[in-house]
C-alpha cells in the first residue's frame, strides 16, 4: 500500500481501473447494486494526475458497507 501511494495514474487511467473494479465487485454481490460514473466534461481528465487507488478506498468501503 505504502509503495502505491508514491505511484500516480493520470485521472482517466484511474477511473478506467475504478470501472473495472466496481464491474468485478458488483459481480460478487450478484448485481445486488446498480451505478454509474458522471464525469464532468470540464473536469480534465486526462491533464491532472492523483495516487493510484485514491478513490478506490472510498469506493470500496461505500459498496462494502452499503
Amino acid at each position: 500500500m505504502e509503495s502505491s501511494v508514491d505511484i500516480t495514474l493520470v485521472l482517466r487511467e484511474e477511473l478506467e481501473l475504478l470501472k473495472i473494479y466496481v464491474e468485478l465487485e458488483a459481480l460478487c454481490f450478484d448485481d445486488s447494486f446498480s451505478y454509474s460514473f458522471d464525469i464532468d466534461e470540464d473536469l480534465g481528465i486526462d491533464k491532472h494526475e492523483i495516487p493510484m487507488f485514491l478513490v478506490q478506498l472510498y469506493i470500496e468501503n461505500a459498496i462494502i458497507h452499503f
